[in-house]
């Protein structure tokens, strides 16, 4: 028994005396933060899980439904969406998922100190722009005004309380104009690769989400001190810039209706069949 004793002890001395080489090893199954950002591959890595997130319908889909930006579907208009009884307890559409925003905004800030390449970089932050603004879009569509969070929160800290708190729908509205703004000048004009968001896309976008607010504050009315509704004085300013981007993607001539077939019905069929399809501005890949 104390022979035993003894040769554990060496043996304790033995891998002590050896340093940190063999107890201080990176781990083999995940890839450390500060290697990440130093990486153009793995930043573009990190962005494309950040696709695969990504809100690609305009609501939720459930079971064998797509719902359109009013959240109507093939059955007509009868969930509580649409009837302005979401509540709670009666939100069949919901979206809230704020750590896909925290991930979003980590990758904004770390690309600031990054060290690749400026024009990826550029690409880059532009594509998590866009991301962030159809993420709140979504959010806009739903409940109005929500918590407006464009910074990595430190859970261990203090929170200002103006990340805890609703923001109007009018300040998120604006917020979403700014970023599609911001994301268009720093993005690449190709249109290809069409899975890949580019300045068109990005302008697509801010027409869809600038007639949204523009229809909200012409036809709907002021709630809640402003959490639910825009002003109707800013309605037509809404149009306009809704206008102005739509005119800017149809006049940069990269993309064009479809119009492959002179049978229209086959044609219309063919629309969403052909992978050389002109007419799409931005798709999900599809990976089997």
């Amino acid at each position: 028994m104390k022979l035993y004793r003894i040769y554990l002890l060496i043996l304790f001395v033995n891998l002590s005396s050896c340093g940190d080489d063999i107890f201080d090893r990176q781990p083999l199954d995940k890839i450390s933060d500060a290697v990440v950002w130093d990486d153009p591959a793995l930043v573009r890595a990190f962005l494309t899980d950040l696709y695969s997130r990504f809100p690609y319908r305009a609501f939720a889909v459930t079971q064998w439904h797509n719902y359109t930006d009013e959240a109507t579907d093939s059955r007509g208009n009868s969930n509580s969406i649409a009837q302005g009884g979401a509540s709670r307890t009666n939100d069949n559409l919901p979206y809230w998922d704020y750590v896909y925003l925290r991930d979003i905004n980590t990758l904004l800030e770390q690309l600031e100190t990054s060290p690749i390449d400026e024009a990826q970089k550029r690409q880059m932050e532009g594509e998590a722009r866009v991301i962030r603004a159809v993420y709140y879009f979504e959010m806009q569509k739903r409940y109005g005004g929500v918590p407006l969070v464009d910074v990595v929160l430190d859970p261990f800290g203090s929170i200002d309380s103006r990340f805890t708190s609703r923001s109007t729908e009018e300040a998120i509205a604006d917020f979403i104009d700014v970023e599609l703004n911001t994301a268009a000048d720093l993005l690449s004009d190709s249109a290809e690769p069409k899975g890949r968001i580019n300045k068109w896309t990005a302008l697509g976008y801010k027409a869809r989400a600038n007639l949204w607010s523009a229809s909200i504050a012409k036809y709907g009315s002021l709630q809640l001190d402003g959490l639910v509704g825009i002003p109707v004085s800013r309605a037509d300013e809404f149009f306009q810039k809704a206008s102005a981007a739509s005119h800017a993607v149809i006049d940069s001539e990269r993309y064009s209706l479809y119009d492959k077939i002179p049978d229209r019905s086959e044609n219309y069929r063919n629309l969403f069949l052909d992978p050389q399809n002109d007419e799409v501005i931005f798709k999900r890949i599809y990976d089997g």
